[in-house]
């Protein structure tokens, strides 16, 4: 059966991962979805994405990785020949939802683990097949980031928005008219209590 169900599997597992760091806690909850594709005469591929809580930075993050196994020749399996062996490429990525200030730890970090991993399952597979693996590290791991910055999505101010901003400039402009003819009263009513004190000391001045 050729099918893409046949020859697909999917699992999710969770376990608990040791932290190195000397602050925080010893270890952290890790949640991995695993996803395997078989490819008949190509190869297997498995993709895994992989998420932690529990520690710094642990919600900024998470990581994404893909196994690629395959025949070195291919067209030989097909034709029912003998294949000269298999090819195994690990590739990963950081995806960021947000900036943190752990980012370059965590770079670090994740590149160390996927190295050793990968180190110590060519060693087991090549304990088992009874053979030595033929690897190198710097062919193994090159790490790559993402950073997923969220959309900002500019919300249109409500329709009303002009009428209001209307009714408060009126509103204003209003109560300046008002301060203003209070002003002039006043102003008015200083002017005349002037002119009387003035006219009280001009009668004086003819009396004298």
């Amino acid at each position: 059966d050729n099918s893409a169900a046949a020859n697909s599997r999917k699992r999710t597992i969770t376990f608990r991962h040791p932290l190195k760091h000397k602050l925080g806690p010893k270890d952290a909850s890790m949640k991995k979805h695993q996803h395997l594709h078989y490819i008949p005469y190509h190869g297997i591929v498995l993709k895994s994405c992989t998420y932690g809580k529990g520690f710094p930075a642990a919600d900024a993050f998470h990581v994404e990785d893909m196994w690629i196994i395959e025949p070195c020749n291919a067209n030989a399996g097909k034709s029912g020949g003998q294949a000269g062996g298999v090819t195994m490429s690990v590739l990963f990525q950081i995806h960021y939802s947000k900036s943190t200030m752990f980012r370059k730890m965590i770079d670090a970090s994740t590149k160390q683990e996927y190295t050793q991993m990968y180190n110590k399952y060519m060693e087991m597979a090549a304990s088992a097949l009874g053979g030595e693996e033929k690897t190198k590290t710097s062919d193994v791991l090159s790490v790559k980031t993402v950073e997923e910055k969220p959309k900002l999505v500019k919300e249109a101010p409500p329709a009303e928005a002009p009428m209001l901003r209307i009714v408060a400039l009126l509103a204003i402009t209003v109560l300046g008219i008002f301060a203003l003819a209070y002003y002039v009263s006043k102003l008015r009513s200083r002017v005349a209590s002037l002119e009387e004190q003035m006219e009280e000391m001009r009668q004086i001045m003819i009396v004298l």
